[in-house]
């Protein structure tokens, strides 16, 4: 099994039983709603009624929920977008904050001058570093609604009494 999985699955609770379960495979059927249902909250996701965190995401990682989501199409294909929007939507939007802090350090020493060729450029590059700052909060707002129709999703096809 992969070590994301052997992880993942003691921190669900879902260990015993799960030794010979192969990544990819929905939670085991004594896996009720009660103990097994996530929840967002902040940067973590929480299981069960008793709130055990399951993942949490950083700065640029998504939170590891691919084994998890599988359980239901829908989910893992929201989960899909997660995983391609919010590394780089925040990664997008870090970089674009730097480049406009530095163009706006680079602008403020103008006094009433004309602008020059390269005061231009500093102020082109000031303008992209906005776009990118742009698409990146665009993208990383992406990621996190994808993650909660994921959660829902992955909640829907627990609780169904068909599985």
């Amino acid at each position: 099994m992969r070590p994301l999985v052997l992880i993942a699955l003691p921190l669900l609770g879902l260990a015993e039983g799960a030794a010979a379960q192969a990544p990819g495979d929905a939670p085991p059927m004594d896996c009720t709603y009660a103990s097994c249902a996530l929840r967002l909250s902040g940067r973590s996701i929480y299981a069960g009624r008793e709130g055990r965190e399951v993942a949490s995401y950083g700065f640029f990682a998504a939170p590891q929920l691919r084994p998890l989501v599988e359980l239901s199409d829908s989910a893992s294909h929201y989960f899909a977008i997660v995983e391609n929007n919010h590394r780089s939507g925040r990664i997008m939007s870090f970089a674009g904050r730097g480049v406009v802090t530095v163009a706006w350090v680079l602008l403020s020493p103008w006094d009433n001058r004309t602008l020059q060729t390269s005061d231009w450029i500093t102020l082109g590059v000031g303008v992209a570093g906005t776009a990118a700052t742009i698409v990146g909060h665009r993208r990383t707002h992406r990621a996190r609604d994808a993650l909660t129709k994921s959660i829902w999703w992955y909640n829907a096809a627990l609780a169904d009494p068909a599985r």
